[in-house]
């Protein structure tokens, strides 16, 4: 069988046709330069580069998506690289009144997950490797803006979490039409 490309491997991987190798991809969180849209593109395509992926996988900080609702990342960084709220946007069942919709193209955090997706798509190291962005599920930021409180407000407020979620699934959503929008405009080749 000859060499396939990239993005010919993983295309018949998931059509579950023969590949000339099986795919693989690996990555991992860059705390030290994370909190840059430059820094984390270099960080994840010098790993690409070390480790020959099929495709990159984007990993940002997690505080990214929670923030412009008011959440606040910890200096402290995990085992896992990643970092905790150092505070949170609900703090009470109220709180989730406050959590509306978000112009991705406009707030804090998601612009510069945007950016670095933009970054990437711009770089040539990345050949023919797709680039997957991690977006995180509405009910996995919603964990996010409350910490420990989500399990006993999905119990006493229902309808309160249920419209937060709404809203943050808008957001999630129209991040989405975000990237595709300037993937048909020519602001990013991938």
């Amino acid at each position: 069988m000859k060499q396939m490309t990239r993005r010919e491997r993983l295309a018949a991987a998931i059509n579950r046709e023969p590949v000339d190798r099986v795919p693989y991809a690996v990555w991992r969180h860059f705390p030290a330069v994370d909190r840059s849209p430059a820094g984390l593109a270099q960080a994840t395509l010098r790993f690409h580069d070390h480790y020959g992926s099929d495709f990159l996988k984007i990993t940002p900080r997690g505080g990214y998506c929670v923030e412009a609702w008011g959440c606040v990342e910890s200096e402290q960084v995990l085992p896992t690289g990643n970092r905790p709220c150092a505070s949170c946007a609900v703090k009470s069942g109220d709180d989730w009144k406050r959590i509306r919709p978000l112009d991705p193209q406009s707030a804090e955090g998601w612009v510069e997950q945007l950016e670095t997706i933009v970054r990437l798509g711009f770089d040539r190291r990345i050949g023919d490797a797709p680039v997957l962005a991690t977006v995180f599920s509405p009910l996995s930021i919603a964990r996010k803006l409350s910490g420990d409180r989500l399990t006993a407000d999905l119990r006493e407020r229902p309808g309160a979490v249920a419209v937060a979620v709404d809203a943050i699934g808008q957001t999630v959503s129209a991040s989405r039409g975000t990237v595709g929008s300037s993937r048909r405009s020519g602001r990013n080749p991938r």
